[in-house]
């Protein structure tokens, strides 16, 4: 029978290796290795005799794909948890998780390398996690961003971003691909494909395939420009290139929702956007004035100098309560309501389009 290879082991809960008393049963010395099999932990030793656990404390994870029992989600989902697992889900929506499948073979792993630093930016490229529970002590990178409060992740299909809950921003509605059949060497592409589509893409979103191989941005090929691609080496006679171009939706974001108290009847700016970050809003304002309400919609535009505004859909218990417009004051285009009574509440929530 061949001789076994085993680790320093104990069984002992909560128990881990010694790195300061060489005479005790239980020392580890550098980069030598102990498990915890009630635990199912491993330990080692670092090169100043620290004790480490191998493989645990991720400071942050950057994810390209995230597959959630099976499945990659779809636009506008967001990552939940039953309690037991986590799976995609509509934004907003709670209950358990119905039965998952069986679990495919997991593919090797590699070497992993002596500890994980507390500021590792770790990459998994599509790798699949199932049934797993997945512990992160600071935040997950989601395409290059850690997220801010109240964001989620989010799922386009194909990809995780950081996102405002219940919007679509960020969301790739269509997929274009262009295909070049390569009738003489060279290194750039551009212009009409096979198909006389003329390429055009947003850096960061495309992918590019040579002869059915995934090519790797900045090593095997460069984007100067959003209509170019052009190759670290010679594409050769006879080569078929392929370029995959996501593009972006309309960019609809709703804000958060505001409450201004006025204590006047003249206007008063009840919500403000950066002009050169939106181009065009429509608003929900609802006013009340003691047991009085009153309710209605407007759409704004604005050419960085003027606003335009049409108001509609009003609707009121009693009397009309208030007046609406807009201008643009500095870097800032503003709402104003001019209420009837004075001591009104304007509440509004808007939704707004990026220019």
């Amino acid at each position: 029978m061949a001789n076994k290879f085993q680790f320093k082991r104990t069984t002992v809960a909560g128990r881990t290796a010694n790195t300061t008393n060489v005479s005790n049963s239980a020392f580890i010395d550098k980069g030598e290795f102990a498990v915890n099999l009630t635990d199912r932990k491993v330990f080692s030793s670092d090169a100043a005799n620290a004790i480490f656990e191998v493989g645990s404390n991720l400071s942050s994870l950057a994810v390209t794909t995230i597959v959630a029992n099976g499945s990659p989600g779809t636009a506008g989902q967001v990552l939940a948890s039953n309690g037991t697992g986590v799976y995609w889900s509509a934004a907003g929506a709670t209950g358990p998780q119905g039965a998952t499948g069986p679990q495919g073979d997991q593919g090797p792993i590699g070497p992993q390398g002596p500890g994980v630093d507390a500021n590792l930016s770790v990459t998994w490229a599509n790798t699949q996690i199932f049934n797993a529970n997945v512990t992160f002590n600071a935040g997950i990178i989601a395409n290059g961003s850690i997220g801010t409060a109240g964001q989620v992740l989010a799922s386009n299909g194909t990809s995780v971003y950081w996102g405002p809950a219940g919007s679509s921003s960020n969301v790739y509605t269509s997929i274009v691909t262009y295909t070049y059949s390569i009738s003489s060497n060279t290194t750039v592409i551009t212009g009409a494909d096979a198909n006389t589509q003329i390429l055009s893409y947003t850096a960061g979103l495309e992918s590019v395939f040579l002869n059915g191989s995934k090519q790797i941005s900045t090593t095997d090929y460069t984007t100067p420009n959003t209509t170019a691609i052009v190759f670290t080496s010679n594409v050769i006679a006879g080569d078929a290139v392929q370029i995959v171009s996501q593009i972006p939706a309309l960019n609809v974001i709703e804000g958060s929702s505001n409450s201004q108290t006025t204590s006047t009847t003249a206007n008063t700016i009840v919500d403000s956007f950066v002009k050169d970050t939106y181009r065009s809003a429509k608003y929900y304002i609802q006013i009340t004035s003691g047991s009085d309400y009153h309710i209605t919609e407007a759409l704004l535009l604005h050419d960085g100098s003027q606003v335009y505004i049409t108001e509609y859909g009003t609707v009121f218990s009693n009397t009309s309560l208030g007046n609406v417009s807009a201008n643009i004051n500095s870097s800032n285009v503003n709402l104003l309501v001019a209420p009837t009574n004075s001591s009104s509440v304007v509440k509004t929530k808007r939704i707004s389009v990026e220019v």
